[in-house]
């Protein structure tokens, strides 16, 4: 559990983001302003700078990233709402997107544990395998077929939107399925890779650790790239009764190489 209150950790980032200066420049401040001209969803934080403005909160940020993540992501967003707010609602969702974390956070792909699940590392491997971009739900729109109310409402903890239940209209009565309005309700882009350790030992087998990438990260890589990916170690869904396997949900992506045949000799 994170040692700072929400509303704590919404001022701390925002002032960061408001007051950090590199000589007489505010860098968070100055590249915030420019987002919607750019028209750019996320925002990339140096971890050091980070760490030199509040060593605290930035050591609070590696072991409880979820819920950094979504205070600085939200404090974000209403920065961008002052400076342009039509560009912030047209959006919705922006991201904070960390680079550049300490050496001890850098996790060898094989000694990736069970300590490690739910903290923010980064992990180093080439790319062997990239699926197509899929669309999950972020925000769902339903009709009540009686009244025709339109509402909105947000998924479960299972990604799913419910679409049973009372319509909200004082008025209405109805209580059943609503209708799921797919071309009023909002979608993320997700894609899922694989990525393989740069050196693989003769006494080991070589191992594949899936990453998740939503929004902006996806289809910025191609297989063979070597990559340092920046995220939150989870568990995924049992396939074998009671053996569980883990993935990384990507904060980043940084492009360490691009692949061989890119390179010259």
């Amino acid at each position: 559990m994170s040692v700072f209150e929400n509303n704590i950790l919404a001022q701390q980032y925002e002032n960061f983001f408001r007051y950090f200066q590199v000589g007489e420049r505010f860098k968070y401040r100055e590249r915030i302003e420019a987002m919607p001209a750019k028209n750019e969803i996320s925002l990339y934080v140096d971890f050091d700078d980070l760490l030199n403005y509040d060593r605290k909160l930035a050591q609070d940020l590696l072991e409880n990233p979820d819920t950094h993540i979504k205070e600085v992501s939200e404090t974000l967003k209403r920065l961008i709402t002052l400076y342009d707010n039509e560009y912030a609602n047209k959006i919705g969702i922006f991201h904070v997107r960390f680079k550049g974390l300490p050496k001890e956070n850098h996790i060898d792909i094989y000694n990736i544990r069970e300590k490690h699940i739910g903290k923010l590392i980064a992990v180093e491997g080439v790319v062997s395998k990239i699926n197509n971009v899929r669309y999950k739900i972020v925000e769902g729109v339903l009709k009540c077929p009686t009244c025709k109310e339109e509402f909105k409402v947000q998924p479960d903890e299972d990604g799913e939107i419910r679409t049973s239940g009372k319509c909200p209209n004082p008025d209405c009565k109805y209580n059943g399925r609503m209708i799921l309005l797919k071309e009023k309700s909002r979608f993320m882009d997700i894609q899922s890779i694989l990525i393989k350790p740069e050196i693989i030992m003769p006494e080991r087998k070589s191992r594949n650790l899936r990453i998740l990438l939503m929004e902006d990260l996806v289809n910025i890589m191609k297989p063979e790239d070597r990559i340092i990916v920046v995220g939150i170690v989870r568990v995924g869904k049992s396939k074998t009764h009671g053996f569980y396997n883990i993935y990384i949900e990507a904060n980043n992506i940084e492009l360490k190489e691009k692949a061989i045949q890119d390179i010259n000799f």
